[in-house]
């Protein structure tokens, strides 16, 4: 199994940029991140990207 990067993150994302129509509707284009088939509507307070490149997802609940 090979580990994701952040290159290849953000050829990616670059990629996706490439590929839409308009530039500017990315601005309004809500990310999600889909686990274990749970889709998550990522927003300012249930994501980050920490200093080391983790990406942090809290879902609000606790085990």
């Amino acid at each position: 199994m090979k580990p994701v990067t952040l290159h290849m993150l953000l050829l990616r994302l670059a990629g996706i940029r490439r590929n839409t129509d308009d530039g500017d509707d990315l601005e309004s284009e809500p990310m999600a991140a889909e686990i274990d088939g749970r889709r998550i509507v990522l927003t300012t307070e249930n994501f980050q990207v920490d200093d080391d490149g983790t990406l942090l997802i809290t879902t609000g609940k606790t085990e």
